[in-house]
């Protein structure tokens, strides 16, 4: 029996037919009965201490379920070191990172309350590159990097703003540069890239009352975002269900958790409705801090 050789065949794409029919779903396309709307209010500051979030204004909104801020949240995400809060708790440290987020049954109410809420800033020193950051007297950006949970093999140095140090030694480097017939020594700086996908991140996430989180992702990597989400929830394995429909591009940019800590985090302010956040191409570049 022959086996059919694919070279030089033109082979059709198993999702083509949906792709250019437009019957593709992704997460934006998705409608679930009693959706609401999620929208998220992010730092202003690189690095300061948060006095005060006044969300009254923003609750009186019609149409609003409820306003969630980081206040009190014991909850902290990661890869391989634990440090990120889903919603920034204390202080901020970074443009973009998440304060506050609003609920509502429409995304122009969540909106406009997201506008009117307040957030009163003491600034603190912001650290603008790396080298600033190692200095032995810059400011602390995580004041309790030495407690956090870690995995295996990486080693943070507390008291400062290193996440990881370790040395690499083989050889003799002296003797080499001796031997040497060019040596060349220089400094190389890159930029911090995004992957602009053309598919912005994208999550709907649902508690159910039974105590079950369903939500819906746009993440190459679900098995990893269910091992995320049970870790900072404290939930089985098996009482997290993470659903993924067609990705518009990702290029690594969705391989980690990204916003769905956060919007599990939110959505627990409205048991039994699926919460619903579709980011935009500014929040994409500031705000998926978890993917980069």
């Amino acid at each position: 029996m022959s086996e059919k050789s694919w070279v030089g065949q033109s082979i059709a794409r198993v999702d083509a037919v949906d792709k250019v029919t437009g019957e593709a779903q992704y997460v934006a396309d998705i409608r679930l009965p009693n959706t609401l709307h999620m929208k998220v209010l992010r730092s202003t500051q690189a690095h300061a201490q948060i006095e005060e979030v006044d969300v009254r204004r923003a609750e009186r909104v019609s149409g609003v379920v409820a306003v969630v801020t980081g206040q009190g949240s014991p909850y902290l995400v990661g890869s391989c070191i634990f440090d990120q809060p889903p919603m920034a708790t204390n202080k901020v440290r970074f443009v973009g990172e998440p304060v506050a987020a609003v609920i509502a049954r429409t995304a122009d109410a969540a909106h406009q309350a997201m506008e009117l809420i307040r957030v009163e800033y003491n600034p603190l020193p912001a650290l603008l590159n790396p080298t600033e950051a190692m200095a032995p007297q810059a400011a602390l950006l995580h004041e309790k990097l030495g407690q956090y949970r870690h995995l295996p093999g990486f080693y943070p140095q507390a008291g400062s703003n290193i996440f990881h140090h370790y040395k690499l030694r083989k050889g003799d480097v002296c003797e080499g540069f001796q031997q040497a017939d060019l040596v060349v020594e220089n400094r190389f700086q890159f930029p911090h890239i995004a992957h602009v996908q053309l598919e912005p991140h994208g999550a709907i996430a649902l508690w159910e009352r039974s105590g079950q989180l369903r939500i819906w992702t746009s993440a190459q990597s679900p098995f990893f975002v269910r091992h995320s989400l049970a870790e900072t929830f404290g939930l089985p394995h098996t009482r997290v269900q993470v659903v993924v429909p067609y990705i518009g591009g990702g290029f690594g940019g969705k391989s980690d958790v990204t916003i769905e800590p956060l919007v599990a985090y939110v959505a627990r302010a409205a048991v039994g409705h699926p919460v619903r956040l579709i980011l935009t191409r500014e929040e994409m570049f500031a705000g998926t801090v978890l993917g980069r």
